[in-house]
């Protein structure tokens, strides 16, 4: 039953409107609490956001300096490949021409060193120039060193790494060790014969001296037994050169740096 009577009425309707007045409170309060957690996910969001970008930035950079680091890896042990190449090639090169160096006579075994501790020589570096290109690179410096029987070569990348010449370093042991030739300790030179004395002899039955035999010798520069030749009249020594071919087939050039 609704209340009847004037009061009754005033107090229902007074009643009616504090409880609408209640609803609208909180729906205000509700729709203030909906704005304010919206902003906080809003101001949570922007760090949120920053993290991933700068996670982003640091993968993509780690991924180029693992691959820029690869290419470079992969660029420098070609081109150490190349010089190793270059060495061996440039050192067997060396031993094929080696006779044409030791094809001249000399008086002594001292001038035969002198020949091999002339310095650093060029031969093999054709073949050692063509073995580098042939593996991308180019030779730089080479250098045959006589008296140890060792070859050095330096190569470059024909192509370089992010702007930077890549260069590589090798080098290779001939197994000929030219320093310190030995002569045959039983060699000994034979003494000329006397010339005969012109008052003891006629003027017509003078005959001419004979021309003294060769004397053959052996020469040992650290890699076996050279033949050689002793000339007595000229007082030359000269190497037999197929002796000498005979050893270098057998030498097997090897690296060493």
């Amino acid at each position: 039953m609704r209340p009847t009577g004037l009061r009754a009425v005033v107090r229902e309707v007074i009643g009616e409107m504090a409880e609408v007045d209640m609803v609208q409170e909180g729906v205000r309060t509700g729709a203030s609490g909906s704005a304010a957690a919206r902003r906080r996910r809003e101001r949570g969001s922007g760090p949120v956001s920053a993290i991933l970008l700068m996670g982003f930035i640091a993968l993509v950079a780690a991924v180029g300096l693992v691959m820029w680091m690869t290419v470079a890896g992969q660029r420098t042990s070609h081109t150490q490949y190349a010089a190793d190449a270059a060495a061996l090639a440039g050192a067997d090169a060396a031993l094929d021409e080696l006779p044409d160096l030791l094809g001249d006579t000399f008086d002594t075994v001292a001038d035969l060193d002198d020949a091999f501790s002339s310095g650093c020589s060029q031969f093999g570096s054709s073949d050692a120039a063509d073995l580098a290109a042939a593996n991308g690179a180019e030779l730089t410096d080479y250098c045959y060193d006589l008296a140890d029987g060792t070859v050095s070569v330096t190569v470059r990348a024909q192509q370089p790494v992010r702007g930077q010449q890549v260069l590589a370093r090798a080098e290779a042991e001939t197994g000929l060790d030219l320093d310190g030739c030995l002569l045959d300790p039983d060699f000994t030179v034979p003494e000329p014969e006397p010339e005969p004395d012109p008052e003891d002899s006629d003027e017509e039955d003078a005959e001419e001296p004979e021309r003294p035999e060769p004397v053959d010798t052996t020469i040992d520069c650290g890699f076996g037994a050279i033949e050689a030749v002793f000339d007595p009249e000229d007082e030359e020594f000269s190497l037999d050169l197929g002796s000498l071919v005979d050893l270098l087939d057998e030498l097997e050039p090897r690296l060493t740096a």
